[in-house]
């Protein structure tokens, strides 16, 4: 019964250990199991508007905080996704956007993802959390939330938040006014704010609506070489030829100056000189 079984098992063995050497599963697991059609990518509206902090004592982590910033961008690629994920028209999507957008009129709007490790911490819905949130701007003044409350996030804003997103985090959404009391935009031609976590030890801070510097790309140096030769003096930028090297060789050859051989002068000999003979 042994001798049966033992080469199925050497064979089983053989494919474990050689077959993912040779094919990667990445390129038949398609064809082998059928992985459905990806949508259009919508990661581009998040740029800047999902950002993380985490805060450590020494090496140990205390924090952290996962935050996306519901703006008008991250709101349509939410709608985007959310139309296409349900066959929506486009008169549908148009609704939708326009309510979005009236959403951010009145408020300034955050999902926290957050990960506390402080065992006393029970959640940021409570009086005495050991983490707090607020808004601080550009001419100092500072907000605290309206309301914050623990939700279930829509699959469409788990999908933005991408890997970010796991099941052992606490989910938040995190709600500021949009304007003061005297009815005027705390946010202006979207200037940069900050968004404060704050504890009784420390604190760290987010900033959004930051403005884009441009990539500078380091200038190529020029080839430019120097035609040394008394037919020509001026730049020229390409690779010195062999014939122009030659001519660059004869024209120092022509410019040092020639070295004159040092004769030393013969001893005239005298009769003195013969005395041995």
């Amino acid at each position: 019964m042994f001798e049966i079984l033992k080469k199925p098992l050497l064979f089983a063995v053989l494919i474990l250990f050689l077959f993912p050497s040779c094919i990667k599963y990445y390129k038949i697991s398609n064809m082998e199991f059928h992985q459905g059609y990806p949508h259009e990518d919508e990661l581009e509206a998040i740029d800047g508007n999902r950002k993380t902090t985490a805060i450590y004592d020494q090496f140990i982590t205390q924090a952290i905080f996962d935050v996306l910033y519901l703006s008008d961008s991250v709101r349509f690629a939410y709608v985007d996704k959310y139309c296409e994920k349900r066959g929506l028209g486009k008169e549908t999507k148009k609704s939708l956007q326009a309510r979005e957008l009236e959403l951010n009129k009145n408020w300034i709007t955050f999902y926290v993802l957050a990960d506390i490790r402080d065992k006393k911490h029970v959640s940021l819905t409570d009086k005495n959390s050991a983490w707090s949130l607020y808004l601080r701007f550009k001419d100092k003044r500072t907000i605290r939330p309206l309301s914050i409350r623990e939700v279930d996030l829509a699959p469409e804003y788990q999908y933005l938040f991408g890997p970010l997103f796991n099941r052992f985090k606490r989910y938040y959404e995190v709600k500021f006014a949009a304007r003061d009391s005297n009815n005027n935009y705390y946010i202006k031609n979207k200037e940069p704010f900050d968004l404060v976590v704050s504890s009784a030890y420390k604190e760290s801070f987010l900033t959004f609506n930051e403005p884009k510097t441009p990539i500078k790309k380091p200038k190529k140096k020029e080839n430019t070489k120097k035609c040394v030769c008394e037919y020509c003096e001026s730049i020229i930028n390409r690779k010195a030829t062999k014939k122009s090297r030659l001519k660059k060789i004869d024209y120092k050859k022509e410019q040092k100056p020639k070295k004159t051989r040092k004769i030393k002068k013969r001893k005239l000999l005298k009769d003195e000189d013969f005395y041995w003979i």
